[in-house]
């Protein structure tokens, strides 16, 4: 039996309240939503539910001020959440309408309405959503079909670019920017200190943050982790750890031509999207932050990639040497809004 905190991700898809009315029905479209990835598994997310209308906004209490000076990621895990939303809204019959943030109005607003349906959609990506688990263990070698690749390319647009960086001289420039941003980052006591509020034992009872397997730490030690990593750079102490983070044939970027919270949000869809997609065909994926957490990085970044949009996400993609686990989750409730 799975612990309360992982019960989030046993959701049934046949469990539609199909004759419930439709702020029920709205709700558990929420229980896709909550199944997003968020930075340190933050789930920074409030829904609220008004009428036909499903709001998702911002928690700024979990916002990162030092890993996320600008809420950056805190959107893009907002267009995650996004994303899993309409993937189920439009497998269980919903067409939407989106309206989203701006400097003045922080929250995404989805306005769904029910529609007749013939039947299920055969390509929709809505059981991937809870089989989805971030990989940062080694991957291998192999490559992802060329097919696949073309797929994910196709999903740029006139104001967002994804480059697939296959094997090759933009590849290693990646990796080696990655190798040397992330154990600067991890050096500086402040991102540590911040990171060890969502570094959790092995045995947490926590619904949010990642318990220390995803770094390859036993039960026991993970006892102490949370503590130690405060004052030590752990992943400097395992250099195969730190080589096995970066490894992948494949890295991916999204950037886009703007850099609000409008792009952020879109930057999020395209890349649960590609997450789903992954999921599909046994690929994992591995958010590769560090490189975007400072302007001089990611202008090094921009370089790398000849373009002149703004680099808004990096990620390694790939098959997995380890069979991941799931981090712990929220349940819909903790996230609503009542009034």
């Amino acid at each position: 039996m799975a612990q309360d905190n992982y019960k989030s991700w046993l959701i049934n898809t046949e469990d539609f309240p199909k004759e419930s009315a439709l702020p029920a029905q709205l709700k558990f479209l929420l229980q896709f939503a909550i199944l997003a990835p968020s930075t340190h598994n933050s789930q920074p997310w409030q829904f609220k539910i008004d009428s036909n209308k499903i709001y998702i906004l911002p928690n700024f209490d979990k916002a990162l001020p030092v890993g996320d000076k600008e809420n950056h990621f805190l959107f893009l895990s907002l267009g995650c959440a996004l994303e899993n939303l309409l993937v189920a809204a439009q497998y269980y019959g919903f067409s939407f309408i989106i309206k989203y943030p701006s400097s003045g109005d922080k929250k995404i607003e989805i306005t769904l309405t029910k529609i007749e349906k013939s039947g299920v959609a055969e390509e929709s990506l809505v059981s991937y959503i809870a089989k989805r688990i971030t990989n940062r263990h080694k991957f291998t070698d192999k490559l992802p079909a060329e097919e696949f690749l073309n797929t994910v390319r196709s999903l740029g647009t006139e104001s967002m670019s994804v480059d697939v960086l296959s094997p090759g001289e933009k590849n290693n420039k990646v990796k080696q920017l990655v190798g040397r941003i992330t154990p600067k980052l991890l050096n500086e006591p402040s991102f540590r200190r911040e990171l060890s509020g969502y570094v959790k034992t092995n045995i947490t009872k926590s619904k949010f943050g990642m318990p220390a397997f995803v770094m390859d730490v036993p039960n026991f030690l993970s006892l102490f982790v949370p503590t130690i990593l405060k004052f030590v750079n752990i992943e400097k102490l395992n250099k195969k750890k730190q080589e096995g983070a970066i490894s992948a044939a494949i890295f991916i970027v999204i950037s886009a031509k703007n850099n609000n919270e409008e792009d952020w949000v879109k930057t999020g869809q395209a890349f649960q999207k590609i997450n789903l997609l992954a999921t599909k065909f046994n690929l994992f994926t591995h958010p590769m932050a560090a490189p975007l957490h400072d302007i001089e990085s990611r202008k090094e970044l921009q370089e790398i990639l000849q373009t002149s949009f703004n680099p808004h996400f990096l990620f390694r993609l790939g098959y997995g040497a380890v069979e991941p686990k799931h981090s712990p989750r929220m349940t819909v409730d903790d996230c609503m809004i009542v009034e």
